[in-house]
């Protein structure tokens, strides 16, 4: 113990303020993101153990992003591995990163290929609904989020690039493309950790308590990991790498610490379970009032693979995005609140991405 305190002292004083306010910003993160995913009993009859979705149409995407991911991640790596990128202009960059997510972005128009969704219009396929829901998460995070990089740890693209809100547009679909990977790949962890006998023996308060620990798990691991395997790239600047893999991961954690249960949320059907029986309540409390019965559509079952409309997809996905800016934002204040030389008010008031001190990072 007296060796760790120790190591602390040697440590500057905003890394080790930034570990504390790190597990407070978490622990705050878990409680918005999980709350409307992780406190439910278990579903009745499900399998144990499951891995992907009992609904075939949600199960197929989530196989469908598994298996493409492999052949986008692979021109990647062909492309840093053989440095073709020295040699890129701005359109090289776009197209690649157009390429990469066209993969993932097929799954709408390939659905009923897959045997799924076929007599449902594209828009209403649970395919589309993801890239929904991915798409405003990708947008938000590039156009807004990208710059509390600039602000707290001096971090930015620095290649030839097509620019929209001085962010290389390129990142924007690559980053896309990313996402459909990383929460496929965590909505199994949840679903696996949701039907596991573990899950259902617990007490709700320890159930719930495991599903805040398995979330902000797999956000540091993912939030490390691209802050890792981005050293590969020369062309993003990094002024501090102790913090970049410290603040720079909180603040990447936070993305995934909302969006992860969030986003399992789309078309699960214990969600629409829930919410059919939640309504039949109301509707039998309301008829005992009035004593009319109430109509026969109020007590069924839930649509099951209706799933969500396109108009509560976007609202679910605006809404987790706005509080993953709130948190982005509080983190940035703490962070340069820690860094301020003594005396000083407080710093750098108003957003990251608002600040005219940003300019363009691209290479001359």
């Amino acid at each position: 113990m007296e060796a760790l305190v120790e190591a602390a002292g040697r440590l500057p004083p905003d890394q080790v303020a930034a570990f504390v306010i790190m597990a407070v910003v978490v622990a705050a993160g878990c409680v918005v993101g999980v709350a409307a995913a992780c406190v439910r009993p278990p579903a009745a009859g499900a399998v144990v153990g499951r891995w992907t979705s009992p609904l075939p149409h949600k199960a197929w995407v989530e196989r469908y992003y598994l298996a493409v991911a492999p052949v986008w991640i692979g021109i990647l790596a062909v492309v840093i591995v053989t440095r073709a990128f020295e040699t890129f202009t701005p359109a090289h960059y776009f197209w690649v990163c157009a390429a990469i997510v066209a993969l993932p972005a097929a799954s709408p128009l390939l659905a009923p290929v897959g045997g799924v969704e076929a007599d449902a219009p594209w828009w209403a396929r649970h395919a589309f609904k993801s890239h929904v829901w991915l798409a405003i998460l990708t947008f938000v995070g590039s156009y807004f989020w990208t710059h509390y990089f600039e602000s707290l740890l001096g971090a930015y693209y620095t290649f030839q690039a097509w620019r929209f809100n001085d962010v290389p547009i390129a990142m924007y679909p690559a980053a896309h493309a990313y996402f459909t990977l990383y929460h496929t790949a965590t909505n199994m962890a949840l679903r696996r950790w949701y039907t596991s006998p573990t899950y259902a023996a617990l007490p709700r308060p320890l159930a719930t308590t495991g599903t805040w620990v398995l979330v902000a798990v797999m956000s540091w691991v993912t939030s490390i990991m691209e802050a890792f395997t981005i050293q590969g790239f020369p062309y993003y600047h990094i002024e501090d790498r102790s913090h970049m893999y410290t603040v720079g991961a909180v603040v990447y954690g936070i993305y995934f610490i909302v969006s992860f249960p969030m986003y399992y949320r789309l078309d699960e059907p214990e969600e629409e379970e829930g919410e059919a029986a939640a309504a039949a309540a109301i509707a039998v409390a309301r008829s005992k009032k009035s004593d009319v019965p109430p109509p026969p559509s109020a007590l069924a079952p839930a649509a099951g693979a209706a799933g969500w409309t396109l108009s509560r997809t976007t609202i679910d996905a605006l809404g987790a995005t706005m509080a993953v800016t709130i948190m982005l934002d509080f983190w940035r204040l703490a962070v340069l609140a820690m860094k301020a030389p003594p005396g000083s008010t407080t710093p750098a008031p108003g957003l990251a991405w608002a600040s005219s001190a940003l300019g363009s990072h691209a290479a001359a």
